[in-house]
């Protein structure tokens, strides 16, 4: 049963469409000895099946972030849109790159594997992994289970009338019991805010655009010369349908910055990993775009 359960069941169905599942991550340090083959994982280094190697980005093996297995997820996996066994790790460039995707040929941000658990071996850091910051220390992670509203930034929450006070008062008293219990499984202290790692749900600590639409704006074929030289009535034709394409993006994973685990991007920021709907429905991982924000 995931948090809050009971209370998400009795919101308006019209409220519900701008929920999404999620799983918060609570990070503990510990050693790579404590960890099982194949356990969940934030930082360390990956249990990886032999036929994939560490990735490697313009020469240089990338950042392990973290790991997963499906059947840590409790039955969520299928939920968040992935398989119900297996494997999925994340990985970024050592450079740490505002955005990544699939216009940076052969780079490889999020790998998925069917192996179970004793079919993978345990790895050592690569030799040219040189800062602290690509090395994070390994880190057991807790799982809690929830259900996340669309946040007033995102694409989602357009289909929603924020108009209606009622709906709106309904949508922060649930905001207040969900903080509540975050508190309480988290050990947040009241009124503290912390890092915020989470399994699917919404892009949450907005630092510049919307997520989505940097996605989108990433993926679009159009040069920003071509866009400026866009006519009035053709930017507007434009826009719409990045506004109608960015909600076709979801989240996969969103690493907030945290000395526990030693990810820090750039300037105390926020890593997002983001896909599309239809190529998650095709597990094509290899179409995930990674959107770094940071002060």
């Amino acid at each position: 049963m995931h948090a809050l359960s009971e209370e998400f069941q009795a919101l308006p169905s019209a409220l519900k469409k701008i929920f999404r599942p999620s799983i918060v991550l609570r990070p503990i340090p510990t050693s790579e000895s404590d960890l099982n083959l194949g356990q969940s994982r934030m930082g360390g280094t990956p249990d990886l099946p032999p036929d994939i190697k560490w990735p490697e980005y313009q020469g240089k093996h990338q950042v392990f972030v973290a790991q997963f297995a499906m059947d840590d997820l409790e039955g969520w996996a299928q939920s968040l849109g992935l398989p119900a066994t297996g494997h999925l790790y994340f990985f970024h460039d050592q450079e740490h790159s505002s955005q990544m995707g699939p216009k940076q040929k052969r780079s490889t941000l999020v790998m998925y594997s069917p192996s179970p658990c004793e079919a993978l071996r345990r790895t050592d850091f690569p030799d040219d992994l040189e800062h602290d910051d690509h090395k994070c220390p390994p880190c057991k992670v807790e799982l809690h289970r929830l259900q996340q509203h669309a946040p007033p930034w995102s694409p989602v929450w357009q289909s929603f009338d924020s108009s209606d006070r009622e709906a709106i008062k309904t949508i922060r008293e649930y905001n207040t019991l969900l903080f509540d219990h975050l508190r309480g499984v988290l050990g947040w202290s009241a009124g503290e805010t912390e890092p915020w790692h989470v399994l699917g749900g919404f892009p949450t600590k907005l630092v510049q655009d919307s997520v989505e639409f940097e996605c989108e704006s990433y993926m679009c074929d159009l040069s920003e010369d071509e866009q400026w030289e866009m006519s009035h009535d053709e930017a507007l034709a434009f826009s719409d349908q990045q506004d109608i394409a960015a909600q076709d993006w979801v989240q996969l994973l969103q690493c907030d910055y945290d000395s526990t685990t030693g990810t820090c991007w750039s300037d105390v920021g926020m890593l997002c990993y983001m896909i599309r709907k239809q190529d998650l429905a095709a597990l094509a991982f290899d179409r995930v775009v990674a959107i770094m924000q940071s002060h």
